[in-house]
């Protein structure tokens, strides 16, 4: 389900992330409390009315860390900051579950 470009720019700000400018595109960088992650997706500057693919959508939550319905949750704010911070925490933490055995 695509989803608007505007959307995503304005939800993913008020969730932490923060704009940076790059030529063709806006990098958004994860920040929590005030603290920079390696969290980081992109955007075109295109048209602020354009619709985001799919095929994006799932590029952009790939690289959050986070699966496309959790992302598409985040923009469409049925998932939190708090929220999107504990599935990077439980995600953490059955990736660091595997390594040790």
């Amino acid at each position: 389900m695509p989803l608007p470009r505007r959307k995503i720019l304005q939800n993913l700000t008020k969730k932490g992330f923060t704009e940076k400018g790059d030529g063709d595109h806006i990098v958004l960088l994860f920040q929590h409390q005030g603290v920079k992650t390696i969290i980081r997706t992109k955007i075109s500057r295109g048209s602020e009315y354009r619709e985001i693919s799919d095929k994006l959508i799932a590029q952009m939550a790939r690289q959050c860390k986070i699966k496309k319905t959790e992302f598409v949750g985040l923009v469409e704010c049925t998932v939190s900051e708090r929220e999107y911070i504990n599935l990077l925490h439980e995600k953490m933490y059955r990736r660091d579950q595997q390594t040790s055995h």
